[in-house]
């Protein structure tokens, strides 16, 4: 038996204890639970603090050194230091700031992130195109779900209601009871995964 081995029965039981005691909070609040949701959280902002860190690091030595797009490098680091300072200014300027910081994220920071997913229209439809050549019943499908969940989001519905009824019940039924099925699927396989973690079927925290 794999568990018969101290090297993995030691590591099951923290983490049958761990993931029993988060489990068990959502019917009986422990204070295990809560010290572990906060170590949990703690861990999470370091490691984040730390990804940071050591992408600026990397972007530092690129412009230091001229690398080849060091000047994608000091744009980066441009933008971080911009929005670090924009988010640390109410804090230590006080409230005041609080528009410099609305400022920065609703006419800098959105317009760039409508851009980036504009861009990414055009993959869409070159994989989409790609899909048709390889299988073109089920791109079919795909994309005139697509197509349909797009018009329905126009301004053109206003000028034929009977139109915008359609399209709105198909939202609200066929495509809504799609998305609560993709869910449910995704809640069992995850409810399934683990379970078979706690009950040390599959260990994926040790190397095998």
């Amino acid at each position: 038996m794999p568990l018969a081995d101290p090297r993995r029965l030691i590591p099951w039981l923290l983490g049958l204890l761990a993931g029993g005691s988060a489990a068990l909070s959502f019917w009986i609040a422990n204070p295990l639970s809560t010290a572990l949701f906060d170590l949990v959280a703690m861990l999470i902002t370091l490691a984040l603090l730390l990804g940071i860190a050591s992408l600026a690091l990397l972007h530092v030595r690129a412009v230091l050194r001229r690398d080849q797009g060091w000047l994608f490098s000091l744009a980066l680091l441009v933008a971080l230091g911009g929005a670090f300072i924009a988010g640390l200014l109410p804090t230590l300027l006080g409230p005041g700031y609080l528009a410099t910081t609305g400022f920065v994220f609703r006419y800098l920071y959105q317009p760039l992130a409508g851009a980036l997913l504009a861009l990414l229209t055009f993959f869409a439809l070159r994989a989409a195109w790609r899909a048709f050549q390889v299988r073109p019943g089920e791109a079919a499908l795909v994309v005139g779900s697509a197509a349909l969940v797009l018009v329905a989001q126009g301004p053109w519905t206003a000028i034929a209601p009977q139109v915008a009824a359609i399209l709105e019940w198909l939202q609200a039924y066929p495509v809504l009871g799609v998305a609560r099925g993709v869910l449910l699927g995704v809640g069992i396989g995850v409810l399934v995964a683990s379970a078979r973690v706690l009950l040390g079927l599959d260990q994926p925290y040790l190397d095998q």
